[in-house]
């Protein structure tokens, strides 16, 4: 994983922009109404959706697997602190977070990593903290698109694994950690493209 994700920032830089990503701006409102202000991002690529945070007085942290990410974010001005490494080695601290958002990360990872990672993020926050994850959802349109690898699992053309959620297996890998509830939201990375189906997945740490 690390190896495709050095390789695309290499070549495709900034693929996405600078602009946050509409879910992003989403996310850091939901926060803001709850006063959350110390906020960890894992997968924070080069930083793109750590401003609509900032922008509400948050402090951001985050984790990203390419080295040449970090770069980029540092390049254009991001100073915020970022661990570089794999979700999957997660915790790089023992501080405790207010708030957790994973954007576009989780569909990435297999059973094992994904089980993992809530576990991990879940325990990265304080007593009455949430966390936020948007997840590809099987309404998307590359939704059976590749190779399938067990039910909801494809590989995709480009090599990509990708896990397809729905209410089904957001209640089998959510249910124990505070989960609120969970929403359709379209995500929009790309002008040249149609938004893509996510579901925004909301849970909270009990007090």
């Amino acid at each position: 994983m690390s190896e495709f994700w050095e390789k695309s920032f290499s070549e495709k830089q900034a693929m996405w922009g600078f602009e946050p990503s509409s879910t992003a701006i989403v996310v850091a409102d939901y926060f803001a109404e709850n006063n959350l202000k110390d906020i960890l991002i894992p997968g924070v690529g080069y930083g793109r959706n750590i401003k609509p945070f900032v922008d509400k007085n948050m402090e951001v942290t985050g984790i990203e697997i390419s080295q040449t990410a970090i770069n980029i974010a540092r390049e254009n001005g991001i100073n915020n602190k970022i661990y570089h490494g794999s979700v999957s080695d997660m915790p790089f601290e023992n501080k405790l977070y207010d708030g957790v958002a994973s954007f576009a990360l989780i569909h990435l990872l297999n059973e094992d990593e994904r089980k993992k990672f809530i576990n991990d993020c879940y325990n990265h926050l304080k007593p009455g903290g949430y966390m936020v994850f948007t997840a590809v959802s099987e309404k998307a349109p590359m939704y059976g698109n590749g190779t399938k690898l067990a039910e909801n699992y494809y590989e995709t053309a480009y090599g990509v694994k990708l896990f397809f959620y729905n209410s089904k297996s957001i209640e089998k890998d959510f249910g124990n950690y505070g989960l609120i509830d969970f929403v359709e939201i379209d995500d929009k990375d790309n002008p040249a493209k149609p938004p893509v189906n996510f579901l925004m997945i909301k849970c909270r740490k009990e007090i």
